[in-house]
């Protein structure tokens, strides 16, 4: 049986796919020292506003890790056709 041939990626979007592993390793990075301060009981005694913006970067960020994992899997699915 032969496979369908494999589509190539334009140019723009297979430099997209070779980036997206480093930034998905720094989002993960992130995203655990992010965890990591939240973790830590002195957290909690910063004001609110602080707590608040924490959570809201945390939630940022995983957010796009989140697109950015959907988004290889994208190009990934249309590289290999």
């Amino acid at each position: 049986a032969t496979s369908a041939p494999r589509r190539r990626l334009s140019y723009k979007d297979q430099r997209e796919l070779d980036g997206l592993p480093r930034r998905i390793e720094q989002l993960e990075a992130e995203i655990a020292t992010l965890n990591q301060q939240s973790a830590s009981p002195a957290f909690y005694r910063s004001s609110a506003a602080e707590i608040a913006e924490h959570h809201r970067l945390a939630a940022a960020q995983q957010q796009e890790l989140d697109a950015a994992y959907q988004r290889w899997e994208q190009l990934e699915a249309e590289r290999l056709g």
